[in-house]
Protein backbone atom coordinates (compact mmCIF):
# COMPACT_ATOMS: atom_id res chain seq x y z
CA UNK A 1 0.00 0.00 0.00
CA UNK A 2 1.57 3.45 -0.89
CA UNK A 3 1.06 6.54 0.98
CA UNK A 4 -1.33 7.80 -1.60
CA UNK A 5 -3.73 4.77 -1.12
CA UNK A 6 -3.40 5.10 2.43
CA UNK A 7 -4.46 8.85 2.13
CA UNK A 8 -7.19 7.94 0.29
CA UNK A 9 -8.71 4.94 2.44
CA UNK A 10 -8.11 6.74 5.89
CA UNK A 11 -8.76 10.58 5.62
CA UNK A 12 -12.17 10.46 6.70
CA UNK A 13 -13.10 10.56 10.57
CA UNK A 14 -13.95 7.30 11.79
CA UNK A 15 -12.65 5.46 9.36
CA UNK A 16 -11.85 2.01 11.02
CA UNK A 17 -15.47 1.95 12.84
CA UNK A 18 -14.56 2.57 16.28
CA UNK A 19 -14.14 6.29 16.22
CA UNK A 20 -10.36 7.15 15.69
CA UNK A 21 -8.87 10.28 13.87
CA UNK A 22 -8.80 10.91 10.34
CA UNK A 23 -5.24 10.21 8.82
CA UNK A 24 -3.87 14.11 9.21
CA UNK A 25 -2.87 15.04 5.04
CA UNK A 26 -0.12 17.41 6.38
CA UNK A 27 1.57 14.41 7.83
CA UNK A 28 0.50 11.92 5.15
CA UNK A 29 2.34 14.94 2.76
CA UNK A 30 5.54 15.18 5.01
CA UNK A 31 6.07 11.48 5.12
CA UNK A 32 5.71 11.50 1.01
CA UNK A 33 8.37 14.34 0.82
CA UNK A 34 10.54 12.77 3.29
CA UNK A 35 10.61 9.85 1.34
CA UNK A 36 10.83 11.33 -1.67
CA UNK A 37 14.50 13.25 -0.24
CA UNK A 38 16.07 9.50 0.88
CA UNK A 39 15.28 7.26 -2.86
CA UNK A 40 17.73 5.04 -1.22
CA UNK A 41 15.82 4.41 1.76
CA UNK A 42 14.51 0.90 1.76
CA UNK A 43 10.17 1.07 1.66
CA UNK A 44 8.52 1.32 5.44
CA UNK A 45 5.93 -0.30 6.15
CA UNK A 46 2.94 2.66 6.50
CA UNK A 47 -0.14 2.73 9.45
CA UNK A 48 -2.16 5.60 10.45
CA UNK A 49 -2.18 6.01 14.37
CA UNK A 50 -4.97 6.35 16.18
CA UNK A 51 -3.64 10.29 16.61
CA UNK A 52 -3.77 10.82 12.38
CA UNK A 53 -0.31 10.79 12.14
CA UNK A 54 0.99 8.61 8.86
CA UNK A 55 3.72 5.86 10.58
CA UNK A 56 6.46 4.67 8.88
CA UNK A 57 8.49 1.41 10.34
CA UNK A 58 11.55 0.20 9.17
CA UNK A 59 12.73 -3.35 10.26
CA UNK A 60 16.34 -4.72 10.22
CA UNK A 61 17.87 -7.88 11.67
CA UNK A 62 19.31 -5.54 14.68
CA UNK A 63 16.60 -3.61 15.20
CA UNK A 64 13.56 -1.48 14.13
CA UNK A 65 12.72 2.26 13.98
CA UNK A 66 8.90 3.46 13.79
CA UNK A 67 9.16 6.95 12.66
CA UNK A 68 5.80 9.47 12.20
CA UNK A 69 5.23 13.00 11.25
CA UNK A 70 3.42 15.70 13.45
CA UNK A 71 0.91 17.90 11.33
CA UNK A 72 2.62 20.64 12.47
CA UNK A 73 5.68 20.63 13.66
CA UNK A 74 8.94 17.95 13.18
CA UNK A 75 8.99 14.17 13.56
CA UNK A 76 9.32 11.89 16.65
CA UNK A 77 10.64 8.35 16.17
CA UNK A 78 11.20 5.62 18.42
CA UNK A 79 12.77 1.56 18.23
CA UNK A 80 15.12 -0.53 19.35
CA UNK A 81 18.95 -1.44 18.16
CA UNK A 82 20.42 -4.71 19.50
CA UNK A 83 18.34 -4.64 22.41
CA UNK A 84 18.75 -1.33 23.26
CA UNK A 85 15.82 1.39 23.16
CA UNK A 86 15.86 4.83 21.28
CA UNK A 87 13.99 7.82 20.44
CA UNK A 88 14.26 10.94 19.61
CA UNK A 89 12.61 14.09 17.38
CA UNK A 90 14.55 15.21 14.90
CA UNK A 91 15.37 13.58 11.34
CA UNK A 92 19.10 13.63 11.38
CA UNK A 93 18.81 11.15 13.95
CA UNK A 94 15.71 9.08 12.82
CA UNK A 95 17.97 8.84 9.37
CA UNK A 96 21.03 7.63 11.44
CA UNK A 97 19.00 5.23 13.12
CA UNK A 98 17.28 4.29 10.26
CA UNK A 99 20.68 3.50 8.15
CA UNK A 100 22.11 1.41 10.89
CA UNK A 101 19.18 -0.65 11.00
CA UNK A 102 18.56 -1.52 7.57
CA UNK A 103 22.18 -1.29 6.63
CA UNK A 104 21.78 1.31 4.10
CA UNK A 105 24.00 4.72 3.38
CA UNK A 106 21.85 7.46 2.27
Amino acid sequence: MTIDDIIKEYTQPQHDGYGLVALSINSANKAKDFLKRYPALPQPELSVEPNGRLGMEWIGKSGRIALAFNPVWGCTYGGTYKGNGFCGKNIIGALWHIKRITKQYI
